[in-house]
């Protein structure tokens, strides 16, 4: 499915996988944020950005199924979230 920039999505997913990193460079530096891989019957890359990771971390673990409020990145081929709600 295509899905165009600016067009916010709602999905159930398990998350699958989480890598966090260190921001080194901007106004963010030495926050957290976090590279999520979810699935909803295919894999889904996304991305937390600092304050998202800060506000929805706590959720936002291996295993745990969330609805994910998801926006078309602007740069590559992934997802930037914009909501976690626990399901």
């Amino acid at each position: 499915k295509l899905i165009s920039q600016g067009i916010e999505i709602v999905v159930g997913a398990e998350i699958l996988r989480i890598k966090e990193i260190t921001i080194k460079n901007g106004k963010s530096a030495g926050e957290n944020m976090a590279f999520i891989t979810i699935t909803d019957g295919t894999e889904i890359e996304c991305i937390a950005f600092a304050e998202i990771w800060k506000t929805y971390g706590h959720i936002l673990y291996e295993g745990n199924c969330v609805a994910i409020s998801l926006e078309k990145s602007n740069k590559g081929s992934g997802f930037k979230i914009n909501k976690v709600y626990q399901l």
